[in-house]
């Protein structure tokens, strides 16, 4: 998914982080994704699978990028976390951050992903 490509290059940036075991009060992502609108620049809780963890490193410091996808569907909102949360693809969590339906951070952009720590 072109998002998800997007989204390895572009995570260094915006919002608060939790990494936790499942909370009842968390979203799932077609929650999110059937209306974005709804929660772009929010703070969010969601849950859902890890797919495509990416752990970078730059002059910047470290990053890490994935998918937080909704059972086995497609249905999937990125993830850009400063540092590395130490994850594994098929993990299920929650994270809490900052919804973008629009995300950008030096020349890298991306759709419907939540910010965290950055």
């Amino acid at each position: 998914m072109l998002f998800q490509r997007s989204l390895l290059a572009l995570a260094l940036a915006s919002g608060a982080f939790g990494c936790a075991a499942a909370a009842d009060s968390a979203l799932v992502p077609s929650t999110i994704l059937a209306a974005p609108a709804t929660y772009d620049g929010k703070a969010v809780e969601v849950t859902g699978i890890v797919r495509k963890y990416t752990v970078k490193k730059t002059i910047a410091g470290t990053y890490t990028t994935f998918g937080l996808c909704e059972g086995i569907t497609k249905q999937c909102v990125g993830v850009a976390e400063k540092g590395d949360a130490h994850l594994g693809d098929g993990q299920t969590t929650t994270v809490s951050g900052t919804f973008h339906k629009e995300f950008s951070f030096h020349r890298k952009s991306g759709s419907n992903v939540v910010s965290v720590g950055m």
